[in-house]
């Protein structure tokens, strides 16, 4: 892109010498003015001479006319919407024209225009040629080809066409487009004379499919044809071998080059170097980079990533840094390469160096960054990212939300991971597993096996990683039985074979949980031979349970697996000190002085102002060392007020208590929580990451740290997070809340009534049958499918007055409730009991109607199951209608409901208003039976264009210079005289437009929402092109004020994110 705009200023500077003089403009009333095209080089020179056509009157002279729209659709500069203009105003273009109008439109990528033209062909009785349907199909999109592709080729033989070269390349380049790859080869099969075009677009046909294994054998029977192979079947063939690492076969296709049959050009040597480097052979790879005449940025960061990914980060970095040009891809590769090897700090030094340097990351480069975040715990960078992402409009999909998840997880932050996750229309196993685990090490066992369920009900099946975190939220919750089943089920229900880590996980589950025999047991059963995390798993247990004669078994088979980690050595010393046994442990200290080992040091890293500040025990390296220690001296002695007595029992050194004491009170962690405690603002939490396994003195510090200075620290160690929240140690062992205390009654007031009875209640019951109430102590909510994120989300909000009246709700969930209710039994319901209400009158003895959540034992049931209850109140008080309703939703799941109500509420950037929603609901009766796929398109100019395209036939609906809230733009005259679909593709181009794929069922399910009688409502795309969100407003009876009490809202997932 910077060349071409450098060109195009280089252009404009020269314009004066290059437009035509006025002498040459005159001399237009002869023949000689065409002449005048030959050196044509700028739309400036094109509308010069073509304005002196028209003075002239010459507008009519074939020639000219067809050398405009000849360069305005075939240069690179040239305007194919001048050319249309052009060629409208001939009354009988040729077949030439049509075709280079259609050719114009492949070109700027707009298939869709080509398509109506051919169609406006069709239709004047203008015979293709065997130029028209190659320039067609070359255009095509996976859409277009899909829809359009099949009726085209019978076109194709309609007109006879069928045999020629050119059409039959075509169709096999538009049927491998559209992934319709046994189609292209059917096609490709009946070319009798196949000429090198031809088995180029077939071999890259099945490139694009990653069909490699077939391309290669496509290029073994082009060899065997005598066909000489160009350097573009080169590429292809190269690009096979470098997915398939089939380093053999790209050695053959290299003989071509280095038996000069081929010459080598610069994509070709790229090819070659990304080969060698996909198969390891970096020396080989390397020696051709240094032989290529010509390099370019593709060269250069090919050459860093394979150094890069063979973990030879500092030898790529030397070649980062000749590179004579970076884009973003090269910096994403040595970031990448820095994260393999677990240099996070590098990692994120790089991206400020890449931010100082002017280059734009795209998702890939957030990716890598947002993963080195989560490793070193920089939550504030991570939210940084976050923003940085939305002001920059970076495209936010489905990866880019799933390293988010990571991060705020692997930063103990849950509740903003599940906000993340609540918000996402999108989810695929990734995300489902993100959230798994997340939970699970952040000591939210059941929260994690409940998302569990929730991910098999939405019909995602999960894979061996799934179940990794699974068991680990049974592990961190002490659920023995619950993950022996789950274990279990892997094999029966889904089809997984447990691997050497389920394995593990089962060892640290059982050895936890006290049962070390029978985890013994599952080790010496294992159809695979355990590796050192299983041994390690025991050996743990045996830590925190002090059997010592078991760890040494543990330890014994760790040692032979891998006799230089000093953490084996490091857990037998401490539990032979936890045991007393000094002698043992002094063999095993001098058994690692023999051998050399020396303990991993303990590291614990902090992150302060968007820097990541990292500590070892006893270190004074820092800047503020003084400041840190005399604060940590401080802090024990604040401590020790509370109770705090340093815990010596893992200290395996055999000296004085004193001494001991004193190792203990430097370690890395409290380092860092002193440092955090100077340089943190009051009341911010303290979040700590530590390389090792905390030790259980710290782990004691940090919960009176937690109370003494009414902070949250969040340590998270080697194999988990702790939390600590005033002295509340959240474990994955903790409470659950569902059997809380939960108290909700009031009364229904005659709008309440009938705002439920004859308008939400009927709307509410077109978007799903079942959904989420929502009560707390301002509003009652209905939600559709706000947590498993599948289908239309709706959102109905009342403020308590403007349904009830002696409105009482408690819960020890901050006084909120939610549960599932039918949606059709609650309207039942509360149409019965406003007719018995009604049956006996008004006045002073007229009934009221109340609601209450209660607790009943229904007919054979031993247990009590919770009941929305309708009772009349007054002169006949009664039991009307009981609704069951769920299990009420425990804490965390009510957070989780909450933080995706916050992010469904955030409104698009720019809403177009819609007063008549009947004009709407016509067009989408009328569409239903056309396809099942609606584009919609928004500008900030007031317009909303929806269209439907299948096949052939295209119908759409545009609706101009509607009321715009948010960003908004003023229409470009030039548009006013295009299509309605030109104009949208030309806002989207600006930026000034967002177009999404929606499903026609959801749009016209959300315009059911007209039985709610909204009086307007308002249409926006989210950012990124996210969901499609609709917006219904209602006034105040009897006026055109706003009624804040009531609200309605549907979000739309998209099936294509489309442009924006």
């Amino acid at each position: 892109m910077t060349m071409n705009f450098m060109k195009r200023i280089a252009m404009a500077s020269a314009t004066p010498t290059h437009l035509p003089t006025y002498t040459q403009l005159r001399s237009f009333r002869n023949p000689a003015p065409i002449a005048l095209f030959e050196n044509c080089n700028s739309m400036d020179y094109i509308k010069q001479i073509h304005a002196q056509a028209v003075k002239t009157g010459l507008t009519s002279h074939p020639i000219a006319r067809n050398r405009i729209i000849v360069f305005c659709c075939t240069d690179e500069f040239g305007d194919v919407n001048y050319a249309r203009q052009v060629f409208d105003a001939i009354s009988e273009p040729g077949v030439f024209l049509w075709n280079t109008m259609i050719r114009g439109y492949s070109r700027i990528r707009c298939p869709q225009e080509g398509v109506s033209l051919y169609l406006a062909m069709q239709r004047m009785s203008i015979k293709p040629d065997c130029y028209t349907f190659p320039f067609l199909l070359k255009g095509f999109t996976r859409e277009i080809a899909l829809e359009c592709g099949k009726e085209l080729h019978a076109h194709v033989l309609k007109y006879g066409l069928d045999t020629n070269v050119f059409v039959q390349n075509a169709l096999v380049h538009m049927y491998s487009v559209c992934g319709l790859i046994d189609m292209a080869r059917g096609v490709f099969d009946i070319i009798h004379e196949k000429d090198v075009a031809t088995w180029n677009v077939m071999i890259s046909g099945y490139n694009r499919i990653k069909k490699f294994d077939e391309s290669l054998k496509l290029f073994s029977d082009m060899e065997k044809t005598g066909a000489l192979p160009t350097s573009v079947t080169l590429v292809s063939v190269i690009s096979a071998c470098s997915k398939l690492k089939n380093l053999d076969a790209g050695k053959q296709v290299h003989k071509y080059v280095k038996d000069c049959l081929i010459k080598p050009d610069l994509v070709l040597g790229n090819a070659l170097v990304d080969m060698y480097v996909a198969c390891g052979e970096m020396h080989v790879a390397l020696e051709i980079f240094e032989k290529m005449k010509t390099k370019d940025v593709i060269s250069w960061t090919t050459i860093v990533k394979g150094f890069a990914s063979s973990g030879q980060v500092d030898l790529a970095r030397s070649y980062f840094d000749e590179m004579p040009e970076r884009d973003y891809i090269s910096w994403t590769a040595i970031m990448d390469g820095y994260l393999r090897v677990n240099r996070f700090k590098e990692a994120l030094e790089l991206f400020r160096h890449m931010q100082t340097s002017n280059v734009k990351p795209d998702e890939y480069t957030m990716v890598s960054i947002l993963t080195a975040c989560a490793h070193l715990g920089a939550l504030e960078l991570g939210e940084w990212i976050k923003t940085y992402i939305d002001k920059n409009k970076i495209k936010n999909d489905v990866f880019v939300r799933n390293a988010l998840i990571d991060m705020y997880f692997k930063c103990g932050n849950v509740e903003k991971a599940l906000r993340v996750f609540s918000a996402m229309l999108q989810r695929d196993k990734f995300t489902w597993t993100a959230v798994i685990v997340g939970l699970a090490v952040n000591g939210h066992g059941k929260e994690a096996l409940d998302v569990f369920s929730r991910m098999l009900e939405s019909s995602i099946t999960p894979d061996k990683i799934t179940f990794i975190g699974v068991l680990s939220a049974c592990t961190h919750s002490g659920m023995v039985a619950e993950g022996r089943n789950f274990f279990d089920s892997m094999i029966t229900q889904h089809g997984i074979q447990p691997e050497v880590s389920h394995y593990g996980c089962m060892v640290d589950l059982l050895g936890r949980s006290g049962n070390l025999n029978e985890a013994f047991e599952v080790i010496q059963n294992m159809p695979m031979k355990p590796n050192a995390v299983v041994w390690g798993a025991l050996l743990g247990a045996c830590r925190m349970h002090r059997d010592a004669e078991l760890a040494e078994i543990a330890a014994k088979q760790m040692l032979e697996l891998e006799p230089d980690n000093s953490s084996v050595y490091v857990l037998l010393c401490n539990i032979y000190a936890a045991c007393s046994k000094w002698d043992n442990l002094r063999d095993v200290r001098q058994l690692m002085m023999d051998r050399g080992i020396k303990k991993t040091p303990g590291c614990s890293s902090i992150e302060v102002n968007g820097n990541v500040h990292e500590f070892v025990a006893g270190d004074r390296s820092h800047p503020q060392s003084e400041k840190i220690y005399s604060k940590l001296d401080k802090t024990i002695e604040d401590l020790k007020v509370v109770g705090y007595s340093p815990d010596t029992s893992e200290v395996f050194l055999d000296v004085g208590e004193e001494d001991k004491e004193s190792a203990v009170c430097r370690h890395s962690e409290k380092l860092a929580m002193a440092f955090g405690l100077l340089s943190l603002g009051d009341g911010a939490t303290i979040r700590i990451m530590k390389n090792l396994r905390i030790c259980v003195d710290c782990h004691s510090m940090a919960k009176l740290v937690s109370r003494v200075y009414d902070r949250e620290v969040i340590v998270r160690d080697g194999t988990r997070f702790h939390h600590f929240r005033h002295a509340i140690f959240l474990r994955s062992e903790t409470r659950t809340d569902t059997h809380q205390e939960m108290k909700f009654k009031a009364f229904l007031t005659e709008n309440g009534v009938n705002l439920l009875e004859k308008r939400f209640l009927p709307a509410l019951d077109k978007m799903g049958k079942i959904c989420h109430l929502y009560l707390n102590r301002d509003h009652a909510i209905f939600l559709h499918n706000l947590l498993n994120g599948d289908g239309i989300q709706s959102i109905a909000q009342f403020r308590k007055e403007a349904l009830f009246d002696d409105y009482r709700i408690s819960s020890q969930n901050e006084d909120r409730i939610a549960f599932t209710v039918d949606i059709s039994l609650l309207h039942r319901a509360l149409r019965s009991s406003v007719s018995i209400c009604t049956e006996f009158g008004n006045g002073p003895t007229a009934n009221r109607l109340q609601i209450r959540l209660v607790k009943k034992l229904p007919p054979n049931s031993t247990q009590p199951l919770p009941f929305l209850t309708f009772e009349t109140k007054g002169y006949k008080s009664a039991v009307i209608q009981d609704v069951p309703i769920s299990k009420p939703l425990s804490r965390a799941q009510v957070l989780e409901l909450q933080t995706a109500l916050d992010a469904a509420q955030d409104l698009p950037q720019t809403l177009v208003q819609v007063p008549d929603l009947n004009q709407l609901q016509n067009f989408v009766d009328r569409m239903r039976h056309v396809g099942d796929l609606l584009n919609v398109t928004i500008s900030k100019y007031g317009d909303l264009h929806i269209q439907i395209s299948t096949t052939l036939i295209t119908l759409g609906a545009e609706f101009q210079k509607l009321l715009v809230i948010g960003e908004q733009a003023d229409a470009p005259s030039e548009d006013r005289n295009l299509t309605a679909q030109t104009r949208s593709a030309r806002a989207i181009l600006r930026g000034d437009a967002q177009s999404v794929q929606v499903s026609v069922k959801h749009f016209g399910k959300s315009l059911q929402c007209h039985l709610a009688k909204p009086d307007c409502a308002f249409y926006g795309i989210a950012a990124q092109g996210a969901c499609l969100t609709v917006i219904f407003q209602f006034f105040i009876p009897g006026s055109h004020q706003i009624d804040k009490s009531i609200s309605l809202h549907c979000r739309l997932p998209v099936l294509d994110q489309g442009s924006g």
